[in-house]
C-alpha cells in the first residue's frame, strides 16, 4: 500500500432518505440526508479497466443500502460505519472520507445543516511475536490466526527465530518472528486488542523480563513517532535486537527507522558488527 501514489474519486451530496437521530420523530419519520465520498484509489495501473478501479455507482447503491437499513442514533457512529465498511468491503481503496449532512435539524435556530465527517485509511504496522513457554511454536500459530480479523489483515510473516533470552532470569529460549499487517485500528486501540489477545494465550505479567506464553510488540505504525504511557512507537529498544531486526529484515529490510533514519538493514549491520567486536 503506498499512500504517496493516492488519487481521488468523489462522491457528492448523494440524497438518501433515511431514519436516523436521538428524537422518536427523527426514528420514525424518513428525512434526507446528504451523504459525500471521498475515495483514495491508485490510478497508475487501471488502464481505462473499470474492473481494475471502484465502481461509483455501485458504491452509491451500497451506501444507500446501509443508510436505509440501519438506524443510528448519532452521525458520528453512521459515517465511522460506512467509512470502514468501504474500506473492508473495497481492497483497493487506499482511504475514505465519509460527510453526513443532516438538513433541518431540531434546534432552536435555524441553520442550513448539520454534518459529521470522518477520515479512515489503511495503516502498515509491523508486530514483534514471540514465546518461551509452553509449546511455542503452537502459541504463535494461535497467535497469528487471533490477529486476522475485519480490522486487520495479513500481509506477511517472517521466518522464525530461537534465540536466547535477554534476561538474567533462568528461563527457555525464545521462538521469535515477526509480522506485517495493515490496520483500520489506531495505534491505542491496538495495543489493547493485542494486549487482550496475550491475555486470551494466557500470557502474564508476574515477573518483569520473564518467560512469557507469547509477546506481542508493535514494532513500526506507518511512520509515526508516538511517545506516552501507554504506547512507545518505533518499539524503543529494537534497534538493539537481533531477534527483531533479523525477522524484520526477512519483511522489509529497507524500511527506514523514523527516528535513527536508518533502515533495518543497516541496523541489523551495524549490531552484528558491535557483537562481534566485543
Amino acid at each position: 500500500m503506498n499512500k504517496f501514489f493516492e488519487d481521488t474519486i468523489y462522491i457528492k451530496d448523494l440524497e438518501i432518505p433515511a431514519k436516523h437521530g436521538v428524537n422518536d420523530e427523527e426514528k420514525n419519520l424518513a428525512r434526507t440526508f446528504l451523504v459525500s465520498i471521498k475515495i483514495g484509489l491508485n490510478f497508475e495501473n487501471i488502464n481505462d479497466d473499470i474492473n481494475k478501479t471502484v465502481n461509483y455507482s455501485a458504491i452509491c447503491q451500497k451506501v444507500t443500502n446501509w443508510m436505509q437499513q440501519n438506524s443510528f442514533n448519532l452521525l458520528e457512529t453512521c459515517a465511522e460505519f460506512m467509512a470502514k465498511n468501504l474500506l473492508q468491503d473495497y481492497p483497493e481503496i487506499i482511504s475514505t472520507e465519509v460527510e453526513i449532512k443532516k438538513p433541518g435539524v431540531f434546534l432552536s435556530k435555524t441553520l442550513k445543516y448539520a454534518s459529521t465527517k470522518v477520515k479512515r485509511s489503511w495503516h502498515n504496522v509491523f508486530i514483534g511475536i514471540g514465546s518461551n513457554l509452553g509449546n511455542k511454536k503452537e502459541n504463535i500459530d494461535k497467535a497469528l490466526k487471533l490477529i486476522q480479523n475485519e480490522n486487520l489483515k495479513l500481509i506477511g510473516v517472517s521466518k522464525t527465530y530461537e534465540t536466547a533470552p535477554v534476561s538474567d532470569i533462568p528461563q527457555d529460549d525464545y521462538l521469535n518472528c515477526a509480522v506485517e499487517i495493515k490496520t483500520l485500528l489506531s495505534p491505542a486501540a491496538l495495543m489493547d486488542f493485542l494486549l487482550d489477545t496475550e491475555k486470551q494465550l494466557h500470557r502474564t505479567r508476574e515477573i518483569k523480563w520473564g518467560p512469557r506464553t507469547i509477546d506481542l510488540d508493535i514494532l513500526f505504525y506507518d511512520n509515526i513517532i508516538c511517545n506516552n504511557k501507554k504506547i512507545t512507537i518505533p518499539h524503543p529498544r529494537l534497534h538493539n535486537r537481533l531477534f527483531v531486526l533479523d525477522p524484520m529484515s526477512d519483511l522489509s529490510p529497507h524500511f527506514l527507522h523514523p527516528i535513527l533514519n536508518k533502515t533495518i538493514l543497516n541496523l541489523k549491520e551495524n549490531l552484528e558488527k558491535e557483537a562481534n567486536y566485543v
